[in-house]
């Protein structure tokens, strides 16, 4: 959070950044073993993809195509350079780094899941209209 404070004041950069966390909290959920390096490999090829030249050098991870996948679908139909979702995701890469430890290889991923259950109702409940903003209230258009 203290990384990415400058953000508060840029909603539509924050809003950017959720939606690569929210994703990458979501293939916790579904992609078994996932690690920090994991993800920092992901992003790296989610970065190169947004990239205004194409340069695959080889196909996606799993977690590289989930994530591929989610971005397409959230940010169909909005006008979004790609350069702010590089620049979104670059940051999200560097605080993995920041927090990959090779005593703790799931180190950033914990952290992240902690992060983003803190957002989110728990699983099953209604989420309570009021003074509590989550990250789907940012994404809402």
């Amino acid at each position: 959070m203290e990384v990415n404070a400058d953000l508060r004041e840029r909603k539509e950069d924050l809003r950017l950044l959720l939606i690569v966390e929210e994703a990458i909290f979501q293939a916790t959920e579904r992609i078994d073993s996932l690690t920090d390096a994991d993800v920092s490999v992901a992003l790296a090829d989610l970065h190169d993809h947004f990239s205004p030249l194409e340069l695959i050098a080889h196909p996606p991870s799993l977690l590289g195509r989930f994530l591929l996948e989610t971005m397409n679908q959230e940010l169909t139909g909005d006008i979004v350079s790609h350069e702010r979702v590089r620049e979104s995701i670059a940051r999200l890469g560097r605080v993995a780094e920041m927090l990959r430890d090779p005593k703790a290889p799931r180190a950033f991923l914990q952290g992240l899941s902690s992060h983003m259950e803190g957002f989110a109702p728990a699983r099953g409940e209604e989420a309570q209209s009021g003074l509590i903003i989550t990250p789907d209230d940012l994404l809402r258009p």
